[in-house]
């Protein structure tokens, strides 16, 4: 006999093991940014961007630390709410998340969505931009209607092929690396680096989110902090490495606020480079789509659940076990 998923908390259920966490959480920090931001951060301090990289991640890290603490010992269904609002006051813990909200869904999707469309569009050019945006969150919100387990294992996937394509470019620059390019390494100096660092922060913005999962994650004490010890390298080392190769390849003056395929151009050819360029691109965005779609919906269930919005709100699906008023809200 099939085991039956736990019931947690408002009705949903724990089906999200250790690997679909990971996923969630390396899918929701790597976007698309990084193919432009890293160009931008060497126009500002040059070759020492892997460094700026390794910088960027520490206020991450010491965030994520008493954060995972947290999630460890009270997990929760979202908890970007629900723990402000119990540990400090319920209207800032509103007033935060409700900013959040207002960031995804007048920027967030639909930026995350045209996105993916562009990078669609080098491939088929003919089609619309608008069509392929709408079908990409169309998508998501279906996946994610019909439960956590399938929008989780389809993360999985996608996660596993970005994986693919950020080593692809990784392994194949690493060899071509010339020392000679990387020195002088400070040539912008302290402040350049600093400048870059706060840039590069936005990078890895979206580690903490997972912890709005918390009452649908399998073994959550375990798992949540876990899943960050494990995300969080996974991230740091992929970053720090792109940068290193984005600088060590070609001199700065040429990738300096230059997109990765500048650099790319050097080593990858045919089908390798468009796998990098566009399905790197396409695949960051849409584990992003995925991954927003997952905890934002939450906000929505926590805030009827709470009655800062209509109660009925709080309605679960009983066959799918989704928030399917939150992700309705969810959908632009």
């Amino acid at each position: 006999m099939a085991k039956t998923a736990e019931t947690s908390e408002l009705g949903l259920k724990r089906e999200l093991g250790l690997l679909d966490t990971v996923s969630i959480e390396v899918g929701g920090i790597i976007g698309a940014g990084i193919f432009a931001l890293t160009g931008m951060a060497i126009g500002m301090c040059g070759a020492a961007v892997p460094i700026a990289f390794l910088i960027a991640a520490l206020p991450m890290v010491f965030a994520i630390i008493p954060l995972g603490m947290l999630a460890s010992a009270l997990p929760t269904v979202g908890g970007s709410f629900r723990y402000p609002s119990r540990i400090f006051s319920p209207f800032w813990g509103f007033l935060g998340v409700w900013g959040i909200m207002m960031g995804i869904l007048l920027g967030g999707l639909p930026l995350y969505a045209y996105t993916f469309a562009d990078y669609l569009l080098i491939l088929f050019p003919s089609l619309s931009r608008v069509a392929v945006a709408v079908v990409a969150l169309t998508f998501f919100f279906l996946v994610n209607l019909v439960g956590i387990r399938t929008a989780g294992s389809v993360q999985v996937a996608m996660f596993v092929i970005l994986m693919i394509a950020l080593l692809t470019y990784i392994a194949g620059g690493l060899p071509n690396i010339e020392i000679s390019n990387l020195t002088p390494m400070f040539s912008q100096g302290f402040m350049g680096i600093a400048i870059a660092s706060g840039l590069l922060f936005f990078a890895y913005m979206g580690a903490n989110f997972i912890i709005d999962l918390g009452a649908e994650i399998k073994n959550a004490g375990r798992n949540i902090p876990l899943s960050f010890a494990i995300s969080i390298p996974i991230v740091i080392v992929i970053y720090t490495l792109i940068g290193l190769v984005d600088v060590g390849v070609v001199p700065c003056e040429m990738t300096a606020n230059q997109p990765l395929s500048v650099s790319a151009g050097n080593f990858l050819s045919g089908p390798l480079a468009t796998f990098f360029t566009v399905g790197g691109g396409l695949l960051a965005m849409a584990t992003t789509l995925n991954a927003t779609f997952m905890f934002g919906a939450r906000y929505i269930l926590v805030f009827a659940d709470d009655e800062v919005v209509p109660k009925c709100l709080a309605a679960v699906s009983k066959r799918f076990a989704t928030p399917h008023w939150g992700l309705l809200f969810m959908f632009p």
